[in-house]
């Protein structure tokens, strides 16, 4: 029997079921941006002993022990939101690892994120300076290849009884690198009934004529996840530069459908907010659930070291002495962000302090018109959560 102390803890499943290869081989057991310890190199070692090695177990054991010592408390999504699980909720492999203070993993990763290759068909501020492709047959592009190769090899092509998942990328456009491009048209899907593929991607290589050229994957994809950024066709190219509003929209159409026909599992939209963006987060809320996708995800602007740091911090309205400080907390507390179907992930914080403001600022009729709009989206969450529940039930009995 666990104590009740125990069953009170939470508990983050990815570095159990994780492996990210980012950069020029390094590998993660989560996101880099918030997790930086590296476990291991590819160019040095195998990926099954960089899979249990020393500073993965200590991570691991920094989880079971709650500490959580290795991770960015300050921008980890699932940190601020309070989105991790009790290990009732947990189950399988993970459960067992952390129920039994195992930090060694028998099994082979779950899931598996390909972000070594930067190339990418736009040149968003927030990422990088300038548009980058790697040309095909230099030693970039074969070093991507190489390490494409061993990640098939060993983690994707062996048979399993459990799903392992693949995602696709988190360092550029899957459909603007060459090499992940070939790769993801010559899978074959009826010979990996074990895979199943996530997509990360900006929406606009991703047309009808790019889904047929994966054919032999239709049954194999699964999630799509489209970064944004823009409610607005005026505000898209700033902060996506060179992006194309137009084509986005017809490709957003287009996934939508796919969404619609039961071909993807989810479609999610996704928007980091800065200085350019922060007075349309509700706009983007209402217009791309309205278009048909299953989350909106928002996130605070992480440094990449794309700007210098004085232009950085002017972009992140969030920040103690931003002049715009006020207007974005302003913005943050829409009563329509409290949707059912919105993941504010590390900007949940600052969400209540949001509210919390504009509770302390308003004038009474306002204060009053703004606590009945609150009220109205948490009754409008209730009933989708019934609706959902009955949903489920009745796919239960059938």
């Amino acid at each position: 029997m666990e104590s009740q102390d125990e069953s009170k803890k939470r508990y983050c499943s990815k570095p159990f079921s994780h492996f990210e290869v980012v950069g020029d081989g390094e590998a993660h057991l989560c996101c880099p941006s918030w997790l930086k310890t590296s476990i291991g190199d590819l160019n040095h070692d195998s990926m099954e002993n960089i899979w249990n090695s020393e500073t993965a177990q200590k991570i691991r054991a920094s989880i079971i022990d709650g500490s959580y010592r290795y991770c960015d408390h300050e921008i980890c999504p699932y940190l601020k939101s309070g989105r991790l699980e009790t290990l009732e909720e947990l189950s399988g492999p993970v459960r067992e690892a952390i129920e039994f203070k195992q930090t060694q993993i028998a099994a082979r990763p779950k899931y598996i994120l390909l972000g070594y290759d930067f190339s990418c068909n736009l040149s968003c501020p927030s990422c990088r300076s300038k548009k980058i492709m790697l040309p095909k047959g230099s030693p970039e592009h074969q070093k991507v290849e190489e390490l494409t190769a061993k990640i098939d090899t060993a983690f994707i092509k062996p048979a399993s009884d459990e799903i392992i998942v693949l995602n696709i990328t988190g360092s550029g456009d899957p459909f603007a690198s060459n090499v992940y491009r070939t790769y993801l048209e010559n899978l074959d899907g009826v010979n990996l009934p074990h895979l199943k593929i996530d997509l990360q991607t900006n929406g606009l290589l991703f047309s009808p004529k790019m889904w047929e050229r994966m054919s032999k994957i239709h049954g194999n994809i699964r999630n799509v996840f489209v970064s944004i950024d823009a409610a607005r066709e005026v505000t898209y190219p700033v902060v996506r530069r060179e992006g194309n509003w137009s084509v986005l929209m017809e490709n957003m159409k287009f996934l939508a459908e796919l969404r619609k026909q039961k071909k993807l599992n989810l479609l999610q939209a996704r928007f980091v907010v800065q200085k350019a963006n922060y007075r349309e987060m509700e706009e983007f809320a209402r217009t791309f659930l309205k278009l048909g996708c299953d989350v909106i995800e928002f996130a605070q602007l992480v440094d990449w070291n794309s700007w210098r740091p004085e232009v950085f911090h002017h972009q992140c309205v969030w920040e103690k002495n931003h002049p715009e400080r006020k207007e974005f907390l302003k913005a943050l507390s829409k009563s329509f962000l409290s949707h059912e179907r919105i993941f504010l992930g590390n900007l949940t914080e600052l969400r209540k302090e949001a509210i919390a403001y504009q509770l302390a600022t308003l004038p009474f009729i306002p204060k009053m018109l703004f606590i009945l709009s609150h009220k109205m989206q948490n009754l409008i969450n209730l009933l989708i959560s019934k609706k959902i529940a009955v949903s489920k039930a009745l796919r239960k009995r059938l």
